[in-house]
């Protein structure tokens, strides 16, 4: 949409919609957005118009009073009457006013009369300073013990009322308004309800963010999502090219984009001076397990999978999630833990699937390939039964602080040893040091020695003998 183009006193854009099915079906929509349009009205039906309680308001479907309009409103409570002693705040977001702006909203009050109420003020300067307005038809309690002596509306409104505030005076700045209740120790009641919130005189003409969204992992950047405040989205498109529509204020805007680490860009103020801004988002993979593979046995029904952690991630890698499927049934979680392996005995028999994901911080890396395992365990061209070997894994993690698991598979049952060593050869802790059975086995290492004491950061060695079998890797404890 070229905005540059349209008539300032437009202030609904129209639109087709047009969905194409791949079999060639066809289905179009007409809709249209706002534009240009100078007031903000909030009825409280699709979301809480973005307000924000700071102790006993309440958004939802009130019990006591049938709301102006729609179901929803903002409340002191919602079923019930409110406690004593409250001081409940209310506050809404940031308005830019016109001239000629006014505030008006629908209200219902039922409360002790004389003494708890409430009232609205004014702040232009992001709530450091509020400021008491009064409604163009003036409050009806003039000295509420339960709003420290301020006035306010108080009693019974004997259903919704209409009330109404000159802002003429704020034209050119920005402001917010404080909705605040407040009781003493005597008589309750349900209290305080706000629906059909309006700002008129209110500039809300747009500018906009633009550029690029790179993917590191190389897929479809129209895959990406952008949102601006959890309110503003857009889509890049397969280049990676996006523009997002955003009103004059302040803005934060996140990338996302499935697999990913999202990137964040705030700060970045929109007005009619400057209305346009240009910036790109490169979002860095985050990467599947490796070395999958799995150990079965057809006499047990022993099933061992096991991988190995991505190297060089970006982001901490906190656990591994285990996706298992059975037959035509659904995938579903069969183990979340910081395990680099995993075990269960089959008794049914039939095909198994299975996909790992890397749990990172605060998000879920990319699934694996999935593992396809028929039971019975019968090898063929399309299924290998690897070979049960003794081996000794890389740690997990590496470097680490204060634990880290290693692991290991033996071929055959034995008495088993496994041993950390530091720099000069000296033994810190033995921590397997008995008979164990054949398949895949997890130790954790605490980072203590033999006395419990923590050991120092720096570079420790560990050796696992079975039989035959010597090994030994190394790993680093960093505090």
């Amino acid at each position: 949409i070229n905005t540059s183009m349209l008539d300032v006193s437009v202030t609904q854009i129209p639109l087709l919609f047009t969905a194409t099915a791949s079999n060639g079906s066809s289905t179009n929509a007409s809709f249209s957005i706002p534009y240009n349009n100078p007031v903000v009205f909030q009825d409280f039906e699709l979301n809480n118009g973005y307000f924000v309680s700071e102790t006993g308001w309440v958004w939802g479907n009130p019990s006591q009073v049938t709301p102006f309009s729609g179901a929803k409103v903002w409340a002191t409570n919602l079923s019930g009457n409110y406690p004593s002693y409250v001081n409940y705040n209310l506050y809404t977001p940031k308005y830019l006013l016109e001239a000629s702006s006014q505030l008006q909203f629908r209200h219902y009050y039922s409360c002790e009369y004389g003494y708890d109420g409430g009232n609205v003020s004014i702040s232009t300067n992001n709530g450091v300073v509020w400021n008491l307005i009064y409604p163009v038809s003036g409050y009806n309690g003039y000295s509420l013990n339960g709003l420290n002596g301020d006035p306010g509306w108080t009693g019974n409104s004997d259903g919704w009322q209409l009330a109404i505030f000159d802002l003429s005076q704020y034209a050119g700045q920005s402001v917010m308004f404080r909705f605040r209740f407040g009781s003493n120790g005597e008589i309750s009641g349900p209290g305080w309800f706000i629906d059909d919130f309006t700002v008129s005189g209110v500039n809300l003409k747009t500018g906009y963010l633009y550029g690029v969204v790179y993917p590191s992992s190389g897929l479809d950047p129209s895959m990406a999502t952008l949102r601006s405040n959890q309110r503003f989205t857009s889509h890049p498109d397969s280049e990676g090219n996006f523009i997002i529509f955003l009103p004059n204020g302040i803005h934060t805007v996140t990338a996302t984009m499935p697999y990913h680490q999202s990137s964040t860009l705030t700060s970045i103020i929109i007005n009619p001076s400057n209305p346009v801004h240009y910036t790109e988002f490169t979002l860095i993979d985050l990467p599947q397990p490796q070395s999958i593979s799995y150990i079965g046995n057809n006499d047990t029904g022993d099933l061992y999978v096991f991988w190995q952690p991505p190297e060089d991630t970006v982001l901490p890698i906190v656990g591994f999630k285990v996706y298992r499927k059975f037959n035509t049934d659904q995938f579903y979680l069969v183990q979340d833990s910081p395990e680099i392996s995993y075990h269960e005995v089959l008794t049914l028999p039939g095909h198994y699937k299975y996909y790992i994901v890397v749990k990172y911080l605060n998000t879920d890396g990319t699934p694996s390939q999935i593992l396809n395992i028929p039971f019975p365990f019968v090898p063929n061209s399309d299924y290998e039964i690897p070979a049960l070997v003794t081996k000794l894994n890389n740690n997990y993690p590496n470097p680490f602080n204060p634990t880290t698991t290693i692991s290991f598979t033996l071929a055959k049952p034995g008495k088993t040893t496994l041993t950390i060593y530091n720099l000069k050869g000296q033994q810190i802790k033995r921590l397997v040091n008995e008979e164990l059975p054949s398949g895949m086995h997890n130790v954790v290492w605490n980072g203590k020695d033999e006395k419990g004491r923590n050991v120092a950061s720096g570079v420790y060695f560990y050796r696992l003998q079975s039989g035959n079998y010597q090994a030994t890797q190394k790993m680093l404890l960093v505090k």
